[in-house]
């Protein structure tokens, strides 16, 4: 799975776009749905 991140706004650390979002990057790939395994999991 690829994914792209773009962010136009205040200056914030990388890890909260990743990691602390509610739709963060890891958090669509936990639970993707087209998967037969969970993957980072």
């Amino acid at each position: 799975m690829c994914r792209w991140v773009a962010y136009a706004g205040p200056d914030i650390f990388l890890e909260d776009l990743i990691f602390h979002q509610e739709n963060s990057i890891i958090h669509q790939s936990l639970s993707a749905k087209h998967s037969e395994w969970v993957t980072n999991g």
